[in-house]
């Protein structure tokens, strides 16, 4: 037969693809990078004054509320009398303490200082912190007006303002009175709420301001600085704020509306093209996916079309000549298999005559058990129902058949079988699944059985499927030591260990098993 010829998978996509999808690319780049860079200044300065405007907004909201409660409490004849009287008591009742156990105030620190009694006191801040407080406060007393700013004390930054200390007329100026929050963490929660920071990729505190940064071709963020003073001739705190590009989608998606329509018309452009070149390509790698999902679920033998490309062709040759190889290993794996079960069973029989065909016809029933319920490995169930009573093997012949009932010696040598037969099969690893199911098809629902005790949900199900089937066969069974029961007699007794000896719906399911086939129940 004479081979088709094939062209390799790189001269294919290099001949076809490649220089086409490139070309669009490197076009739609440059148009994009070239609106971008010319957009991009502009865009920033209206973004950062958006957010300068907004976050002097919070701070004049901040001083303001702050140079209220200043101007109530230190613009206050009655303040001055009791200074005057060195009343210390009355003043921290009403115009120091208070204002700091009042939440409705939210104040941190009150200073007071009178120049013409030479009362001073802070609140708020210790005794070490005095001295720092002064110098601050009295550099921005210079001012004609005094007004606000940001101090440090013991290490703590604190947003203060402040008013002359004076009479209710404001007649008189003896010192000023001072009051200020600290830049703690609520001060943090509530610029985050007022500005609606979720953008901002970090906020620093910082004594210099710097200009703005834009972005460039090495990074992708804006920063910029703002002042926590409204005073901008004394020393402040600034906050430098920087924000990702990325998160910038008002600029991105609404400011280039035309290169969305260019980027849009390159894609579906992209799309035509490699479309019309791999559709019947992509259909056959669907169905070699179609194949590989069908032999990873072990439905072996299944074969690739070729796809007329090199490289691609040499794996399906060899995908197909490995899936016909584990078809026939597999064959061949189960036929052994099934040949040693016999091998077994028959040994099994030899010892025990009275069951003879007992396993065979559990697993028959075990496996249209197991298709009633959906189990999803009935062969399984059945390999373990042949198996299920091969460590039997090892019972001494004398206890098999004898026509009495058993001493509780020889019952106990009985009750071995399950665990022999656990042993005898772990000689081959074929057998890891089925084995765990022979030893556990002697547990019981409510944990009476053996030789674990396990537990309603703690027996594997294949051991629960062999179980009511051991029961029902060797009810109906003739035994050494009694004549079979009926088909009645043994649903009757089974139905009594719904609960017990098993769940109650896999007895509901088992009786519907016989009803499937037309047996009278009872």
């Amino acid at each position: 037969m004479e081979r088709r010829k094939t062209k390799s998978l790189r001269s294919t996509v290099s001949a076809f693809i490649i220089p086409k999808v490139m070309g669009v690319a490197v076009l739609s780049f440059l148009i994009v990078l070239g609106i971008f860079h010319i957009q991009l200044h502009n865009y920033v300065d209206r973004f950062v004054s958006a957010r300068i405007n907004n976050l002097e907004e919070f701070i004049n909201q901040y001083q303001d509320t702050l140079e209220n409660y200043a101007r109530i409490h230190g613009q206050w004849t009655e303040l001055l009398d009791h200074i005057d009287k060195e009343d210390l008591e009355w003043i921290q009742e009403n115009a120091s303490q208070n204002i700091l156990e009042e939440t409705r105030y939210d104040i941190d620190l009150v200073y007071i200082k009178d120049n013409l009694t030479g009362f001073e006191s802070a609140f708020g801040v210790p005794v070490s912190g005095l001295k720092s407080l002064r110098s601050q406060t009295d550099q921005n007393a210079l001012a004609r007006d005094f007004q606000e700013g940001v101090i440090e004390v013991d290490g703590e930054l604190y947003m203060i303002n402040g008013t002359y200390l004076s009479d209710n007329d404001r007649l008189i100026n003896r010192g000023f009175y001072v009051v200020g929050r600290k830049l703690d963490e609520a001060f943090w929660e509530k610029l985050h709420k007022s500005m609606n920071l979720e953008l901002v990729q970090s906020i620093k505190l910082e004594g210099d301001e710097r200009s703005i940064q834009y972005p460039s071709f090495f990074h992708n963020t804006v920063q910029f600085s703002v002042p926590l003073n409204r005073l901008a001739k004394f020393p402040s705190i600034f906050l430098r704020l920087e924000y990702e590009l990325d998160y910038l989608y008002a600029f991105l998606y609404v400011g280039q509306m035309g290169v969305l329509i260019l980027m849009l018309l390159g894609l579906i452009l992209i799309i035509i093209l490699v479309f019309r070149a791999l559709k019947k390509f992509v259909a056959k790698l669907s169905d070699m996916r179609e194949v590989l999902h069908r032999v990873q679920t072990g439905v072996f033998g299944e074969q690739m079309e070729l796809l007329q490309i090199e490289e691609m062709d040499e794996l399906v040759h060899t995908f197909n000549q490995m899936s016909t190889g584990l078809a026939d290993y597999r064959t061949q794996v189960h036929q052994d298999q099934v040949e040693m079960i016999r091998l077994m069973v028959k040994a099994v029989d030899i010892n025990d005559h009275y069951t003879k065909g007992h396993s065979e016809r559990v697993a028959t029933q075990a496996r249209q058990l197991a298709v009633m319920i959906d189990y999803e490995h009935p062969d399984l169930i059945e390999s373990a129902g042949l198996l299920h009573d091969v460590g039997k093997i090892s019972i001494p012949t004398q206890i098999l058949n004898k026509s009495d009932r058993l001493s509780k010696e020889e019952y106990e040598i009985i009750k071995t079988h399950p665990e022999k037969g656990f042993d005898l099969l772990g000689q081959s690893k074929v057998f890891d699944v089925i084995r765990v199911a022979v030893y556990c098809h002697h547990e019981r629902y409510d944990g009476l059985g053996y030789p674990r005790g396990l537990k309603g949900e703690e027996i594997p199900i294949p051991a629960t499927i062999i179980s009511i089937c051991d029961v029902y066969d060797a009810l109906t069974s003739d035994r050494p030591y009694r004549k079979a029961m009926s088909h009645e007699e043994a649903v009757g007794i089974i139905k009594k260990e719904s609960g017990k000896a098993f769940s109650k719906d896999l007895v509901d399911t088992y009786l519907l098993l016989f009803e499937e086939e037309g047996t009278k129940l009872a």
